[in-house]
Order: C-alpha cells, then sequence, then structure tokens
C-alpha cells in the first residue's frame, strides 16, 4: 500500500514538473535566438537554441552550420 502511494505521488510530481517548467520558461525574456536548419535553403528547422536575459538558455534538437540568429536584446 505506500509503495503505491509513493508511485502515484512520484507520477504526481514529474506530471506537475512537467507541466510547469515550460510555462516558467515562456514567461523569462529573451535575449536571443539562434535556429539551426538542415541545409543552405532554410526550409527544415533541424533544432534551436533560446538564450535567456538571465544567463541561461535551453537547446533543442541538432546544431548544424545553416542558422540564424535573432537578437531580441535584453535592454
Amino acid at each position: 500500500m505506500l509503495s503505491k502511494l509513493v508511485k502515484i505521488v512520484s507520477l504526481g510530481s514529474v506530471i506537475v514538473g512537467a507541466t510547469i517548467a515550460p510555462a516558467a520558461a515562456q514567461y523569462r525574456r529573451q535575449d536571443y535566438v539562434v535556429i539551426w536548419y538542415t541545409d543552405e535553403n532554410e526550409t527544415t528547422i533541424s533544432g534551436q537554441r533560446v538564450v535567456f536575459c538571465d544567463g541561461g538558455s535551453v537547446r533543442v534538437g541538432t546544431p548544424t552550420l545553416y542558422d540564424e540568429t535573432i537578437y531580441y536584446g535584453c535592454g
């Protein structure tokens, strides 16, 4: 019974963490975003990196040599 309760509480904390973390990241100010493409025609995105004004960053996907950087600035 106790092990079942521990599993339920653990699962609940994972679900809550998975839904709150992305929502919290949306409210952070972005300094710049790097978008990586699969080829020089920039038709398919292979990944991106978002750098926040607080110094943190998030990277998703695969970096390539074909990129575009969009600057927002923190000032």
